[in-house]
C-alpha cells in the first residue's frame, strides 16, 4: 500500500477514538441536562400547585360567607329553672368556637380549636 492510504488510516483510527470518546462525554452530559431539566419542572410543578392551593385558600377566605347566629337560643319558659345553667355554659362555649372561626377564616382543624 501506498504511504498515504496508510497515512488515512491512522488517521481514520485516530478520529474514531477521539469520535467515541466525545460521544461518551456527549452522554454523560446529555444525561445530566435531563436531571435537571426533570428537577425543575418538578420544582415548578410544586410551585404551581402551592400558588394554587393559596390562591384557593384567599378566595375562600375572602368570599361571601353567611354570618353566625349571635343571639342566645330560646329556652321554653317551664324549662328554664334547670337547664338556664347548662344552656348558657353550651352558649359560652359555642360564642367561643365561632369566635375563633371569625378570627381564622381559612378555617380551623378540631384540634387547633
Amino acid at each position: 500500500m501506498t504511504k498515504i492510504i496508510e497515512e488515512l488510516k491512522a488517521r481514520i483510527a485516530d478520529a474514531k477514538q477521539h469520535l467515541d470518546a466525545v460521544t461518551k462525554t456527549f452522554q454523560i452530559a446529555q444525561q445530566s441536562f435531563q436531571q435537571a431539566t426533570q428537577d425543575h419542572n418538578v420544582w415548578t410543578l410544586a410551585l404551581q400547585a402551592e400558588l394554587r392551593d393559596e390562591h384557593r385558600r384567599t378566595t375562600a377566605a375572602t368570599e361571601q360567607q353567611l354570618p353566625l347566629p349571635t343571639e342566645k337560643p330560646e329556652v321554653a319558659s317551664d324549662a328554664v329553672s334547670e337547664q338556664s345553667v347548662d344552656n348558657s355554659e353550651v352558649f359560652n362555649k359555642t360564642d367561643i368556637v365561632r369566635d375563633l372561626l371569625r378570627r381564622h377564616p381559612a378555617g380551623m382543624t378540631a384540634i387547633e380549636i
